[in-house]
């Protein structure tokens, strides 16, 4: 059944097994640590568009009154 497998041992398989793990719970955290640092970035650039924003309709209703 197992022809062409080699024949390992308990012993021999847990520090692999245990490493493949690691690395799988590194690579998650690094992903969701850059994620996080672009989601920061973008909820910056939302917040300084919505500042602009407010900012352009100030000086619009600020000119009106001047004009009326």
């Amino acid at each position: 059944m197992n022809e062409g497998l080699p024949n390992v041992s308990l012993e021999t398989a847990i520090p692999y097994v245990a490493a493949a793990y690691i690395g799988i719970w590194v690579v998650l955290f690094g992903y969701l640590i850059t994620l996080g640092g672009k989601l920061s970035t973008l909820r910056r650039q939302v917040d300084a568009l919505s500042d602009a924003v407010k900012s352009k309709k100030r000086n619009a209703e600020t000119a009106a009154k001047v004009e009326a």
